[in-house]
């Protein structure tokens, strides 16, 4: 997780997502256990209100369980459940092609979608995936060196006062 937050202080924004998503990964195995596509996609709907929530910028606040479609990079005009975008088309190409697929790409913009034919994802999502990483209990106990900071909406976020608690998490975000 530290090497997520410390890419994205460097805005190294594919790197920090790769990182993320490989935290997503282990944290959903210790958590969920399963093959590798289910535990992670099962963990995203499980944090579904923050990851949403943060992704957008408050703009979706999907609760867990609930089905958030949007358009599917892989299938352009076609729309996809957030936690296939999650699994196959960022985190599958991050992981196993070390690089975004050609018509993905990173917006600093609270955006979630494609535009010219480009689908962008925020960097938003991003601090989303290690938030919900840091709610999950399997974390209790870590700590992670404060030297390296993401600023939310002009906020520290104090990952070392959340982690292992998602009822903190989602009170550090104000949600219900």
């Amino acid at each position: 997780m530290i090497g997520g937050i410390r890419e994205f202080a460097f805005r190294n924004y594919p790197v920090s997502m790769a990182c993320a998503c490989i935290a997503l990964d282990a944290t959903a195995n210790r958590e969920l256990g399963g093959g590798v596509g289910d535990r992670c996609k099962k963990f995203v709907n499980k944090y579904l209100d923050i990851i949403s929530a943060v992704g957008t910028g408050g703009g979706i606040l999907a609760v867990p369980g609930s089905t958030l479609c949007i358009a599917d990079p892989r299938n352009p005009g076609s729309p996809a459940p957030v936690q296939d975008i999650i699994y196959y088309s960022i985190r599958n190409c991050l992981i196993h092609e070390a690089g975004l697929a050609a018509n993905v790409a990173f917006t600093e913009r609270a955006f979630l979608g494609i535009e010219s034919g480009t689908f962008y994802m925020s960097t938003r999502f991003i601090v989303a995936i290690l938030l919900s990483v840091a709610a999950s209990p399997v974390q209790a106990g870590v700590k992670i060196d404060e030297n390296w900071q993401i600023i939310l909406d002009s906020r520290a976020i104090p990952f070392n006062s959340l982690i292992g608690n998602a009822a903190a998490v989602r009170a550090f975000l104000s949600l219900p």
